[in-house]
């Protein structure tokens, strides 16, 4: 099992459920949940989860892409699933410096790998630590 911490933001209870079943039966098991975006700054705030996956049109305040900039000085990898597939929103996100922007239905084995990619990632800088 792997225990990084993700938060899951999206406010769409259908593509949640389904989000959070695909990526634990991948065998991530340390899922927190968001459905607007004043939860999931409070949960980056006080669970500091290594890892966003973000949708980009949710409740609150903030866009998912708006999330993403103000906590970019945290260096958390960024995953946008979302529906926008439209050049001009794909741009702003890719502003945030995102690892992946995923677009929905998102393909199980691309999520799949796509998370194995951020675990490689986070586990070679924590190595890079010592």
């Amino acid at each position: 099992m792997n225990n990084f911490k993700i938060l899951l933001v999206e406010d769409d209870p259908g593509s949640m459920l389904t989000l959070e079943s695909t990526i634990f039966g991948l065998g991530y098991t340390n899922i927190l949940r968001a459905d607007n975006s004043e939860i999931a700054l409070d949960i980056i705030v006080n669970e500091k989860p290594e890892i966003l996956i973000l949708d980009i049109d949710i409740k609150g305040k903030l866009s998912g892409i708006e999330i993403a900039e103000k906590v970019k000085h945290l260096n958390i990898p960024v995953i946008f699933i979302t529906g926008f597939d439209q050049a001009e929103i794909h741009k702003k996100a890719q502003d945030t410096n995102p690892f992946a922007y995923l677009i929905k239905p998102f393909n199980k084995f691309t999520l799949e790998t796509t998370l194995a990619n951020v675990v490689q990632s986070l586990s070679d800088t924590s190595s890079d630590d010592f």
